[in-house]
């Protein structure tokens, strides 16, 4: 049987993904008023296209990572535009609309914006934006329901009950605490309204409330999981429906109403932490030194808004953009305070598992080492590592603690060089290979510092690179020292890459 010439043998999957890519870059090319890019469930930008860039003026170092909400006006942002978009987008599958966004100059560009919902592993979405002509249709603005707690009410006879509830805005906000939700989770409603809900409940199962929302809407039925409290002594495992707020009159999504049922009755006790465990004095003090820090970091992001928004106020496009990274860098470092009170609970709660860019982290994580990377010149160079299943504000905090690492161990007459890129010949099909290589001091005793016993930790975030490896084998991973000495170090971490949280081995297991 005569072979088939090698120049015409089938195309594998590698070759399949090169060819779209060229082709999509070279259409892309040629049509200037085009752009692409890709959305994360929660809005945040992971993949920021040449286009995009060419059409806009944002660099993808400075956009990645960022929420899409950062290129609409104020007015826009006010009323959850975006997130009302990406909703609409999971219920009907697409949707088309019109909005003008920021450019890098902080001037208004109409556009037309096609969204496209996109499934799998890689949930999120695809925008292409185009530039909009005269048929550019204005946004009208969005009337918020007139009653949102006599429809809450309504959304209870959908479970036969009228347990506790919250209600949600569309940003996960808490804008409704009923009595007996208050009474049940033993908070004050006072002190949570207008914050995230991921503050007060996790969700099990390996997913997250923005991955629970979007089910919502793509469904059209309520959703039902198991939640634990993110802090206090109150340690159950509740189980809580989440169904859609509409409008009565035209439909309009305003938010959501979240049901708490009765922990006896209906919690699934494989996802609950251990009931009855309480806080030592040491714990309970660390988790009110964390929340104190929310309330200067939310007034701190207020300033700046208010400056963006002032029309008194006339800022070139050098102050629009330095204000933008620093709403960017403040928004980043509240998640960082969620993300350390997690990290206090490795052993007792649920990881936030899901589909997550990794590239797109850890641009976010050098992003937030911006000034230490620009005084000491440092190079910091990021390969294509494509996604995870893990905890995005875990791994964001792993590789921000590695490059502050490297940067603040950096060796006199060299200017830092850092290389993060994947190994794709790992033996391991559900473990990504991430090899970390840094120009910086070596260390005297890998095995130690990796246990907590060497200087060479980070000063920044504080976390450690004891606990550097305790987050990779939260993801069913590890960290090893591969090589080390005057001349640098090379890490090589692995990571989950399969999309079953269940199979996670326990953290305890790679102890001996």
């Amino acid at each position: 049987m005569t072979e088939m010439p090698a120049s015409l043998s089938p195309d594998t999957p590698d070759d399949l993904e090169d060819f779209r890519q060229r082709a999509i870059d070279m259409l892309l090319e040629r049509q200037p008023g085009l752009a692409l890019c890709g959305l994360g469930l929660d809005g945040r930008i992971r993949h920021w296209h040449a286009s995009a860039e060419r059409l806009l003026g944002h660099a993808t170092r400075d956009i990645l990572g960022s929420r899409f909400e950062r290129l609409v006006p104020a007015e826009q942002r006010r009323q959850s535009a975006v997130a009302r978009l990406l909703f609409r987008a999971s219920a009907a599958g697409e949707v088309t609309t019109d909005f003008a966004l920021l450019t890098r100059e902080g001037q208004r560009q109409p556009c037309r914006i096609d969204i496209r919902r996109q499934a799998g592993d890689a949930a999120g979405f695809v925008a292409m934006i185009s530039e909009a002509g005269p048929e550019f249709t204005r946004p009208h603005p969005v009337q918020a329901p007139t009653d949102t707690q006599a429809a809450h009410r309504a959304n209870l006879v959908l479970i036969k009950g009228e347990p506790g509830w919250l209600g949600l805005g569309l940003e996960l906000e808490i804008d409704h605490v009923s009595a007996l939700a208050a009474e049940r989770l033993e908070i004050d409603p006072s002190d949570w309204l207008g914050r995230p809900l991921w503050e007060l409940l996790v969700p099990g199962n390996g997913t997250d409330w923005h991955m629970l929302l979007h089910k919502t809407l793509e469904s059209g039925k309520p959703q039902r999981i198991n939640a634990v409290p993110v802090s206090g002594e109150q340690r159950m495992s509740w189980p809580v429906s989440v169904m859609a707020l509409h409008e009565s009159d035209d439909g309009v999504l305003g938010g959501f109403t979240l049901a708490l049922g009765h922990p006896e009755q209906d919690a699934d006790r494989r996802t609950a932490p251990r009931v009855g465990e309480r806080q030592s004095d040491e714990r309970a003090w660390f988790h009110a030194v964390v929340h104190d820090l929310r309330e200067p970091l939310r007034r701190v992001r207020e300033y700046v808004d208010s400056l963006q928004h002032e029309p008194d106020v006339n800022l070139n496009a050098t102050a629009t953009d330095y204000l933008g990274r620093i709403d960017g860098a403040i928004e980043r470092l509240q998640q960082s305070v969620s993300a350390t009170l997690r990290l206090a609970r490795l052993d007792s709660m649920p990881d936030q598992y899901q589909s997550v860019a990794l590239d797109a982290v850890i641009f976010a994580a050098a992003d937030d080492l911006e000034v230490m990377v620009k005084q000491h010149r440092a190079q910091v160079r990021i390969g294509q590592l494509g996604e995870v299943v893990g905890d995005a504000a875990q791994l964001r905090l792993l590789f921000q603690n590695l490059i502050d690492n490297s940067l603040r161990y950096r060796r006199d007459d060299v200017s830092p060089e850092i290389e993060i890129n994947r190994f794709d010949e790992s033996a391991e099909a559900d473990l990504v290979t991430i090899v970390y290589r840094d120009n910086a001091r070596g260390f005297a005793d890998p095995e130690t510092v990796l246990e907590g016993g060497e200087q060479r930790a980070v000063h920044g975030t504080g976390i450690g690179l004891e606990l550097c490896r305790r987050i990779c084998r939260r993801h069913r991973g590890d960290l090893r020292i591969h090589q080390t000495g005057h001349q640098g170090s090379t890490l090589i971490i692995t990571l989950n890459a399969d999309s079953d949280p269940d199979t996670n081995e326990s953290e305890t297991e790679h102890d001996h």
